[in-house]
């Protein structure tokens, strides 16, 4: 059977992607993923936990679940938004439950799973999808992600708080009159700050070519030789005032003059040509 999903024209096409596939494109997929707070590890193997991982979103945007990435999976990882998965009032767990178990306690857990961003099925049954979605919520909060919802675990799921609004008078009274679906909301405990890791080379291929904030060198012009022409002229300028008289000049007279009492000025000083010199000495 073939599936055509529709897209936005703006919209780069990627390559379909499904369990067991590999390369930079799954990647990415996982950044993706990261970015939605599913915290599956970034290695380029489209494995169980990605795939699940895929499985959890689609459910929460409202797509298809199959767990494969197509052009409507991709779309909604580059531009969709966070979405709140829907969920019961929360109901605290007692019971150390791993895959296998059944029942209802397994369904509080699915609900818990869902108020913490994790959109699982809730159908009682801890499969596959309930133990990756349980150790991605592990490694979320620092402890060892071996899919078992122990004490650790349960502590965590159960610190879950109701977010409250005070009613005024007026609202209460609107709410009695015009009622409507009420709508639950939980504060989940924050999470444990990741290991800082260095980021992952991206092949200049994928990466995307940004407009530089400097203009090239070409689209200068003649403006791009002013430096050197500046330059020049002003080592010209330096060679003619050290050669050149009226340079030297120029240069004395700016030098500053030291005045010490008793002594005249500079400009006051009466300089003697030495033809005259040798005149005056003849004369004598």
């Amino acid at each position: 059977m073939i599936i055509i999903e529709e897209s936005y024209s703006g919209f780069q096409a990627k390559p379909m992607l499904r369990y067991g596939s590999v390369g930079n494109f799954v990647t990415l997929l996982q950044q993706y993923l990261n970015n939605f707070g599913y915290n599956v590890t970034v290695d380029g193997k489209f494995g169980r936990e990605t795939y699940y991982a895929v499985r959890m979103f689609q459910r929460e945007q409202g797509l298809r679940v199959d767990g494969i990435v197509g052009p409507k999976t991709w779309e909604r990882l580059e531009y969709g938004k966070k979405r709140i998965c829907p969920h019961k009032a929360f109901r605290p767990l007692t019971k150390t439950l791993r895959i296998g178990s059944k029942g209802p306690e397994v369904e509080a857990l699915q609900n818990a799973l869902r108020i913490f961003g994790y959109c699982v099925a809730v159908d009682g049954k801890f499969g596959r999808e309930t133990e990756t979605a349980v150790k991605l919520l592990q490694k979320r909060y620092g402890l060892v992600p071996d899919g078992i919802v122990g004490p650790k675990t349960r502590k965590v799921l159960n610190a879950v708080k109701k977010v409250t609004k005070k009613k005024s008078f007026w609202e209460w009274i609107l709410s009695k009159i015009f009622p409507k679906r009420k709508v639950v909301i939980y504060r989940v405990p924050e999470k444990v700050p990741p290991k800082k890791v260095p980021p992952e080379e991206v092949p200049p291929e994928e990466e995307e070519k940004l407009p530089s904030k400097k203009p090239p060198i070409e689209e200068l012009g003649v403006l791009r030789y002013l430096p050197y022409v500046t330059i020049g002229l002003g080592a010209i300028l330096l060679i003619y005032a050290l050669t050149s008289e009226r340079g030297r000049k120029v240069i004395v007279e700016t030098l500053p003059v030291e005045r010490v009492p008793g002594v005249l000025p500079a400009e006051r000083i009466t300089r003697i040509p030495p033809t005259e010199r040798i005149e005056r000495i003849e004369r004598i």
